[in-house]
């Protein structure tokens, strides 16, 4: 499984992110919006992940594909995807499909 950032926002929209997620041997796309963060100790990062292409030959299992997604989300955040100050953070994710 791997979490990889595909494209960020550009000014009035840059808090919009889209990501693909591979999981299980599919690909899964979606959309990631941030929707607060503070880089204050702890830091915070709160999200909308919404418009998710999830094939149809796993869609029964989404609540485990979202249980995944948070795991590899709070694995990304402690390999550099925050600032090197956020030694502890929350994250806080907004699942909508």
């Amino acid at each position: 499984m791997y979490l990889c950032k595909i494209a960020a926002g550009r000014e009035e929209i840059s808090r919009i992110l889209t990501w693909t997620f591979y999981w299980q041997g599919e690909l899964i796309w979606f959309k990631d919006e941030v929707i607060d963060y503070s880089y204050t100790t702890p830091c915070l990062v709160h999200s909308r992940l919404y418009n998710f292409s999830i094939p149809n030959s796993i869609i029964n299992l989404k609540e485990k594909i979202f249980d995944d997604l948070q795991s590899a989300f709070l694995a990304y955040g402690t390999g550099g995807g925050l600032p090197e100050e956020c030694m502890e953070f929350i994250l806080h994710l907004d699942f909508e499909y």
